[in-house]
């Protein structure tokens, strides 16, 4: 959503949260954007890096 143009949408929506709460972003890359907007948007925020950055997973069969 925040790659799509709507990050004004989304902060105007997370605007009406109650500021005690918990609230989960998922994103398959942290570009700088996302990053950037994670440390503003969340609260405590706790990033879990799963494999490498840019790496193919090796449990994904991939074929051609």
């Amino acid at each position: 959503m925040i790659d799509l143009g709507f990050e004004e949408d989304v902060r105007n929506i997370i605007s009406h949260f109650k500021a005690q709460r918990q609230t989960l972003l998922f994103s398959a890359t942290m570009p700088k954007k996302i990053q950037n907007f994670a440390k503003s948007a969340l609260v405590k925020p706790i990033t879990i890096n799963v494999g490498r950055a840019g790496a193919a997973s090796l449990d994904v069969n991939q074929q051609i």
